[in-house]
């Protein structure tokens, strides 16, 4: 899912109208926010992850139309996971300036960053993926 981003519309609606079928719901239209909201995430869970979302977002929808307001649960997630991306960048830049000021040597900037050795290789294979 996370190549085909532009499919995560059709794949809320075709979701929504399982849901509707087996829960006997009333017609649910979807507004646009919640496209946009949903296209922010990567989706490593695939497509069974939206499915839950969505099933989410069906239970607790007050009104005959998803809004932005009801995906707030899973704003609150991307936000969190958002902060967590960025921790990690900073920390991926941490270890490269002092892996350049130890001229490479592994086991001097893992004393420096307080660390063991192996985290340090761990982190460093890591980030090199991302």
């Amino acid at each position: 899912m996370r190549e085909r981003i532009e499919d995560i519309p059709l794949l809320v609606i075709s979701i929504i109208e399982e849901i509707k079928e087996r829960e006997n719901k009333r017609h649910l239209k979807v507004e646009e926010a919640v496209f946009h909201v949903l296209k922010q995430y990567d989706w490593p869970g695939n497509v069974r992850e939206l499915r839950n979302v969505v099933e989410r977002m069906v239970l607790l929808c007050k009104n005959d139309a998803l809004g932005k307001e009801d995906t707030a649960f899973f704003a609150k997630k991307l936000y969190q996971r958002q902060s967590s991306r960025d921790q990690e960048e900073g920390e991926a830049e941490v270890i490269r300036k002092v892996l350049a000021e130890t001229k490479g040597n592994k086991g001097e900037a893992a004393k420096i960053l307080g660390m063991d050795r192996s985290t340090l290789w761990r982190k460093m294979k890591r980030y090199e993926r991302s």
